[in-house]
């Protein structure tokens, strides 16, 4: 402690990050056969996410002159393009009696293990251990910020927003530039802390991560290692865990509460194709990341877009809007499989010629999601067939993550309704479609 202190105690909770954990565990003098080979592999199935998040605020809220109280955005960026995700509900807002309102917008909120996702925000982060930066327009460095984060909140409004029209844009456009900005970039840098959530490597040694000193009195209640990670709550449904194991302390609420699923998160660096492919555009390339089976289509399928038109779902791109079978989505991620090999896939017979993917792949069959495999053998789905083909890669989409359970989360190809969860883990923990999904819901 402070002051020379020293403090000793038989039971010691820690709810602190893995990181500052890690650092206290290095240190200590926990009694011999305490940190066992085990111990050190659970406690190293963690890993720190890189989070960066953008408030600007507005002297006056021109989203609120445009109807926009609620819902989300997003623009993809780059280290050149600061990448939009945001939130016109998220920032505080005032507003006078006049109903002229002034206030602060949640331009970006983004994460990754890598920092990949914050490279446009690195060079704007101050040199000190705290997450948050101020970014003033008092000075020609931070106006160029600003005046760059305006303009491209104008062009998602202008050319991808599907709730206002274009024209739109121009009073945006008009609008005084932000005041200043509130830039927070959690990493590995910042002290206590080490980034802004955490989320499993592998499950092989989860119960000891859990619990790794319980035994000598030492207990663990952190998001870092919990069945909710990146949440307070995970932190609170490991201390109930623990309180209950320990102290046989039961809840102090009667109502249920889900262990969730334990998943593993991005293992390998995502990466961007440029825009020299012959669709233009930016593609989203998945490597690792989610312990589910590979569920995609092949690039040649048909895809059905908002307006009707047919493209190839290799041309999609990040931002587009595509028909969900029932209202138009919008594609949050685009997912490519390189897979390079031959294997066994699901041919299907349609009326825009083959479409070929993964037998595991879920679609709508009337009311229900099943699996291609599945739907074929209870004989509900005719012309299919399975054979061994050579796939170069495989392609899947994300549709209306920003909106989880208020949308179809599909998309439509080849005239088929096909599930549009992607790897998203909080979709598929949410309505698990795919069998090994549905096992994973049920046994935990």
């Amino acid at each position: 402690l402070s002051y020379g202190m020293t403090a000793t105690a038989n039971k010691l909770l820690l709810n602190i990050p893995q990181r500052p954990l890690l650092t206290v565990l290095r240190e200590s003098t926990m009694p011999d056969g305490a940190f066992t080979p085990t111990v050190w592999s659970a406690l190293h199935t963690s890993q720190t996410e890189i989070v960066s998040k953008l408030y600007l605020y507005y002297e006056n809220a021109w989203w609120y002159d445009l109807g926009l109280t609620s819902g989300d955005f997003d623009l993809p960026g780059d280290a050149t393009q600061m990448p939009l995700s945001g939130r016109y509900h998220d920032g505080h807002v005032k507003c006078d009696e006049m109903g002229k309102c002034h206030g602060f917008l949640l331009a970006t909120y983004i994460n990754d293990y890598g920092g990949q996702t914050a490279m446009f925000f690195r060079r704007y982060q101050a040199e000190r251990p705290e997450p948050t930066t101020i970014i003033s327009s008092d000075d020609i460095e931070g106006r160029l910020f600003l005046e760059h984060a305006h303009g491209r909140l104008v062009e998602y409004h202008q050319y991808h927003s599907d709730r206002v029209p274009g024209y739109a844009a121009n009073s945006i456009r008009n609008n005084p530039i932000p005041k200043f900005a509130v830039l927070s970039t959690w990493n590995i840098a910042v002290k206590f802390a080490g980034g802004g959530w955490h989320g499993w490597t592998n499950l092989a040694y989860v119960d000891e991560a859990m619990d790794p000193l319980g035994e000598y009195g030492v207990y663990t209640v952190n998001e870092a290692y919990s069945n909710l990670q990146g949440w307070a709550e995970g932190s609170l449904m490991a201390a109930d865990e623990m309180l209950l194991k320990y102290y046989d302390c039961p809840d102090p609420w009667d109502f249920e509460v889900s262990p969730l699923v334990q998943v593993v998160r991005q293992t390998a660096e995502r990466e961007c194709t440029g825009g020299g492919d012959e669709d233009g555009g930016g593609t989203t390339v998945t490597v690792g990341g989610g312990d589910a089976d590979v569920l995609c289509f092949t690039g040649d399928a048909k895809l059905q877009m908002a307006n009707g038109t047919l493209v190839p779902l290799k041309s999609v791109r990040a931002g587009e809007m595509v028909w969900t079978g029932a209202a138009a989505g919008k594609v949050t991620e685009v997912l490519v499989h390189p897979v390079k090999e031959k294997l066994k896939v699901a041919v299907m017979a349609t009326p825009h010629g083959e479409l070929v993917g993964t037998p595991s792949h879920p679609i709508k069959v009337g009311s229900k999601w099943m699996e291609i495999s599945a739907a074929h053998e209870a004989g509900l789905v005719e012309n299919v067939k399975f054979e061994e083909r050579f796939i170069d890669a495989f392609y899947n989409l994300e549709v209306d993550a920003h909106i989880p359970g208020k949308s179809e989360h599909a998309y439509v190809v080849n005239a088929v309704i096909a599930s549009g969860l992607g790897d998203n883990v909080k979709l598929n923990t949410m309505m698990p479609r795919q069998n090994s999904w549905i096992a994973k819901t049920h046994t935990n």
